[in-house]
C-alpha cells in the first residue's frame, strides 16, 4: 500500500473556527442549512457494497509445479480446469511443461512427452468461450529471442495454428496483454518486440542494446534475458477471431508492456491496468498506473476513484468472488508488491483481505470457476528468489457492481484477411491444416449409437508420421457435450472438444510419439441427443520417420526433377541430331 501524506493548508485551522463561530451566531437553522447543503455536495449518490473479507491460504497439493516466474495462466472453462504453461525456473532455465490445476490439485504434461510449444516466459494466453479455444501468443525464448507464434490447447496436448503465410498476425513479442473481450474474440495490447516490423501504433519508445538485470532485480523485469538487442514498447491491438488474427486499427492507450488485462463479466469487455512505458528487461523502467477499456470496438480511457499505486507484471483476473476482477502484487517503484486490488467497474477499492502471499512479481493467477477459488502461482520474490507456492483467494458473498457509460470513441475498423477462407459450419474455430494424400486404408466407420444421418467421424490427412497433427471433425453429439478423443491400439487420450450448437465439432490432435508403424484408429466420444453414449471412429496409418508424408518443398523439388529430365533429355537429342546432320553436310 502506498502511504499518502496530507495536504491540508496552515490556514485551514483559522478558517474552520471562523466558520464555527459564524454558525453560532446564526442560530441552529442557519448550521442545519449549511450542513444540509454541503452534505449534497460532497457525498455522491452510492450503493454501499456489503462488507467482503477475502481469504488468501497456501495450500500444499500432492503435486505441484517447480519454482517458476512469469508463467502464463487461465481458465479452461470446456475442461473445467486452470492451464499452466512455460515460465522461468529457479535455474534459469525455461520451461516448456504444461501443469493443469483440478480444484485440488496439479498434473504435470511434461513437454518433451505431448506437442508443445518451445519453452518461453512472458507469453500472452486467454481462453475465448466462442471458440471454445485456449490460445497461446509470443513470449521470449531460448537466447532472449522473441517470438512469435500461435498455439491452441485442446485439453491434453497443444497444437500450433497454422497461419497462411500471407496471413496477418501480430510481431513477435513478449510482454504483451490478453484477454477475452466479450464480443467474441480475444484482443492483444501492446507487448515489447524487436523494431524489424513498425508498430501500428505511432507512439512506442526504443531502447538501444541492453542487459536485462539479473533475475528478481525488482523492477518488475523478466530474469536472465540477456542481450536482447535494440527492442520497442507497442502500442497496438490485435484480434484473434474464426478467421485468425485481425489488425485493430483504431487508437487506444499509450504503448507499453507488462500490463495487465482480464474480461469483466460485469460491463462486458476487457479492462487493461498499469503496465511499464519501456521496453521489458529496462534496468529503469517507467511505470504506468491508468485503465483502459476495450469493449470490442473501441479503446476507452477510464477515470476510476480510488488510488491504485503504478505497477507492472501484476496479476489480474476476472473475479467470481466479487462480480468484478480482482488484482495482486506486481513491481512498483519500491519493487515487489503484495497488494489485493478489487474492480467493480466504475472504481478500484483495496480488498479486505486476511493471510495475504508474500510479495512477487510475474506471478500466474487465473480464478477457477468450477471450484469457485483464486488460484495464484509463483512468482519472484523480494530477496530475487523465484516461488513455488499454490496460493488460492476465497470469499463468502458477492459485492454490487458499479455500471458505466458506453464508450462513444470512433469505431474499430477491422480489415479482414481475404486469404482466409471462412470456417465451415461445424468449425469451433480449428482451421484444418491439412492436404490431401491417398491412402489403401479401409473406409472409416462410427460405431453404432448414433443417427444414420449423423456424418461418421472424418479424418485429414489419414498417413501421418508420429508427432504429426491430425484434424478430426463429426457429429451426432449433444449440444455443449464434452467428446474425449482417444487414440488406439493401446487407449491414449489425445484430446478433448466441445460440440457446437448442431452436435458438431472439430478438433486437432497429435499422433503420440510412441505410437508404433501400422494402422490405428481415433476414437471421440461423448454424449448422445438423447443421453446415450456416442462413439465415432476414424482409422489412420503411422509410417516411420523415413516414411513420412513429402513436404510441400519436398513435392516441388519432386516435380520439378519429374519436369526437367525429360526436357533436358529432349534437348540433348535435338542438340545430337543437328550436330549430326552439320557432320554429314560437311562430308
Amino acid at each position: 500500500m502506498t502511504a499518502h501524506r496530507s495536504n491540508r493548508r496552515w490556514w485551514q485551522l483559522p478558517l474552520g473556527l471562523l466558520t464555527v463561530a459564524g454558525l453560532m451566531w446564526a442560530g441552529p437553522a442557519a448550521a442545519a442549512e449549511l450542513t444540509a447543503s454541503t452534505a449534497s455536495t460532497t457525498t455522491p449518490p452510492t450503493t454501499t457494497a456489503p462488507a467482503l473479507t477475502l481469504t488468501w491460504a497456501t495450500v500444499s497439493p500432492p503435486t505441484a509445479p517447480p519454482p517458476l516466474a512469469y508463467a502464463s495462466a487461465v481458465y479452461d472453462s470446456d475442461n473445467k480446469t486452470v492451464v499452466l504453461f512455460g515460465g522461468t525456473e529457479a535455474d534459469g532455465a525455461l520451461s516448456n511443461n504444461t501443469w493443469v490445476w483440478n480444484g485440488s490439485t496439479w498434473t504435470d504434461y511434461p513437454g518433451s512427452e505431448i506437442q508443445a510449444p518451445p519453452a518461453r516466459e512472458l507469453a500472452s494466453m486467454a481462453f475465448d468461450p466462442g471458440l471454445h479455444q485456449l490460445i497461446l501468443f509470443g513470449g521470449q525464448g531460448v537466447n532472449g529471442q522473441v517470438l512469435g507464434d500461435t498455439w491452441a490447447w485442446n485439453g491434453v496436448s497443444w497444437y500450433q495454428q497454422n497461419i497462411p503465410l500471407l496471413d496477418q498476425s501480430p510481431s513477435p513479442r513478449e510482454g504483451a496483454a490478453m484477454a477475452y473481450d466479450g464480443a467474441g474474440d480475444l484482443v492483444l495490447f501492446g507487448g515489447t518486440g524487436p523494431t524489424l516490423i513498425p508498430p501500428l501504433s505511432s507512439t512506442t519508445t526504443t531502447t538501444p542494446p541492453t542487459t536485462a538485470p539479473p533475475t528478481g532485480s525488482g523492477t518488475g523485469s523478466p530474469p536472465g534475458s540477456g542481450l536482447l538487442g535494440s527492442m520497442s514498447v507497442l502500442g497496438d491491438t490485435w484480434l484473434w477471431t474464426n478467421n485468425g488474427w485481425v489488425p485493430a486499427t483504431v487508437k487506444g492507450p499509450s504503448a507499453r508492456s507488462g500490463a495487465a488485462m482480464a474480461y469483466d463479466a460485469s460491463a462486458n469487455d476487457a479492462v487493461l491496468f498499469g503496465g511499464e512505458s519501456t521496453p521489458a528487461g529496462s534496468a529503469s523502467p517507467s511505470l504506468l498506473g491508468d485503465t483502459w477499456a476495450w469493449n470490442g470496438t473501441s479503446w476507452s480511457g477510464l477515470h476510476p476513484t480510488g488510488s491504485l499505486q503504478v505497477r507492472d507484471d501484476a496479476a489480474m483476473t476476472s473475479d467470481g468472488l466479487t462480480g468484478g476482477l480482482i488484482l495482486f502484487g506486481g513491481s512498483g517503484p519500491g519493487g515487489a508488491l503484495q497488494d489485493t486490488w478489487l474492480w467493480n467497474g466504475t472504481a478500484w477499492a483495496a480488498a479486505q483481505t486476511t493471510g495475504a502471499p508474500s510479495p512477487r512479481v510475474g506471478a500466474a493467477a487465473a480464478f477457477d470457476d468450477n471450484s469457485h477459488q483464486l488460484v495464484l502461482f509463483g512468482g519472484v520474490g523480494p530477496g530475487g528468489g523465484i516461488l513455488d507456492d499454490t496460493v488460492i483467494l476465497t470469499g463468502q458473498a458477492p459485492v454490487v457492481v458499479g455500471t458505466r457509460s458506453t464508450p462513444t470513441s470512433s469505431p474499430v475498423t477491422r480489415s479482414s484477411p481475404t486469404t482466409v477462407p471462412a470456417p465451415p459450419p461445424h468449425d469451433v474455430g480449428v482451421r484444418p491444416t491439412s492436404t490431401s494424400t491417398t491412402s489403401t486404408l479401409p473406409p472409416t466407420a462410427s460405431t453404432p449409437g448414433i443417427s444414420s444421418a449423423a456424418p461418421p467421424l472424418s479424418e485429414s490427412p489419414r498417413v501421418l508420421h508420429r508427432g504429426a497433427l491430425v484434424t478430426l471433425s463429426g457429429a451426432g453429439f449433444s449440444p455443449g457435450a464434452t467428446i474425449t478423443i482417444t487414440f488406439h491400439s493401446k487407449p491414449t487420450v489425445v484430446g478433448r472438444s466441445i460440440a457446437n450448437g448442431d452436435g458438431g465439432f472439430s478438433a486437432t490432435v497429435a499422433i503420440p510419439q510412441s505410437a508404433a508403424s501400422g494402422i490405428h484408429h481415433f476414437e471421440a466420444g461423448g454424449q448422445g441427443p438423447t443421453g446415450q453414449m456416442t462413439e465415432l471412429i476414424a482409422t489412420v496409418e503411422v509410417v516411420g520417420a523415413l516414411s513420412k508424408p513429402a513436404t510441400t518443398v519436398q513435392k516441388a523439388v519432386l516435380l520439378a526433377a519429374a519436369l526437367l529430365i525429360p526436357i533436358g533429355t529432349w534437348c540433348f537429342l535435338v542438340t545430337a541430331g543437328w550436330w549430326r546432320r552439320r557432320g554429314v553436310t560437311a562430308a
